[in-house]
Parts: C-alpha cells; structure tokens; sequence
C-alpha cells in the first residue's frame, strides 16, 4: 500500500487548484475507521466532504500531477 504525505497533497491542491483541504476533526471521529477530509475553495465555499487522503492523491496521481 502507498503512503501519501497530506502536507504533499495540501501543497498541491493549493498550488494547482487554488483549493484548500482540511482534516476533519471530531470527537473520536477517527479511532475506528480512516481519517477524512474536506476540500474548500478560496472563498471557502465546501467542494467536497469526507474524502480519503488516498482517494485525493489518487486524482492527483491520475492526472500527473503528484
């Protein structure tokens, strides 16, 4: 399995989208399943809610740009 650096895909989200993405906490949110994420844009408007880190880097792998 692939390790992905979310400080990587942050840099490039922002880079290359202009989107920022952010770890969603919650209270024990993350003790039994994966850690999620939301993508905002620069008006912090919400693109996309509850994304994998890996399904991130994934779109950013499919299009060459990790």
């Amino acid at each position: 399995m692939a390790r992905y650096s979310i400080s990587h895909v942050q840099k490039r989200f922002k880079e290359i989208y202009d989107l920022d993405v952010k770890k969603i906490w919650e209270y024990k949110g993350c003790r039994y399943h994966c850690t999620l994420y939301d993508v905002y844009d620069s008006e912090k408007n919400l693109i996309l809610h509850c994304v994998t880190l890996k399904a991130l880097a994934e779109h950013l792998i499919s299009k060459g740009e990790y």
